[in-house]
């Protein structure tokens, strides 16, 4: 499978997920029901794809394991936000505030890995942040309800804080393990 393809499916589920939650409520399936139901047959699949239960018995005795768990409870809660804000705010600008999140941990690790920061990278930053502003400022035909505002900005920082220690935390494992 070459890079296209798995960028080509990674862009397909995250396209799905949001159509897929917005279709929810016209089905009535409970968000946390098939949130968890996704959990357990996403686990299954990893211990299956791992290919080797020697390391699966020993999972738990990883460093990084109670890291994972706790990724894992703040993703579910994320997940949730995700659902409601897709059914409730509307799929665009859930869509936007849930991609447009990367920036809290990139900024993050700007600041932890002492990156040097350059014009590009805070034009970059300031770009992300312009277009998630003006998601909001739709046009009067197609206005977000105003009672459902929070859910995309809760989604935003909620994500972006759960996507900081996924992306900084092979790091993790290396601070843990000095002696």
């Amino acid at each position: 499978m070459s890079n296209y393809d798995i960028f080509f499916l990674a862009f397909l589920q995250s396209t799905l997920i949001i159509v897929l939650f917005k279709i929810f409520t016209r089905y009535k399936i409970d968000n946390l029901q098939a949130i968890i139901v996704n959990y357990f047959v996403a686990c299954l699949l990893g211990f299956a794809l791992l290919n080797n239960f020697k390391k699966n018995s020993e999972i738990h005795e990883q460093l990084w394991f109670p890291f994972a768990l706790i990724v894992g409870f703040f993703l579910m809660y994320a997940f949730i936000i995700f659902a409601l804000s897709s059914q409730k705010a509307g799929i665009s600008i859930t869509a936007v505030s849930s991609k447009m999140s990367v920036i809290i941990p990139v900024s993050i690790g700007i600041y932890i890995y002492k990156d040097p920061f350059s014009i590009l990278k805070g034009i970059g930053i300031i770009l992300a942040l312009t277009a998630f502003y003006f998601t909001f400022k739709k046009d009067k035909k197609s206005e977000i309800n105003k009672k459902y505002i929070w859910l995309p900005v809760l989604l935003f920082i909620g994500t972006g804080t759960v996507l900081t220690p996924q992306m900084t935390g092979q790091n993790i494992q290396n601070i843990l393990s000095i002696k």
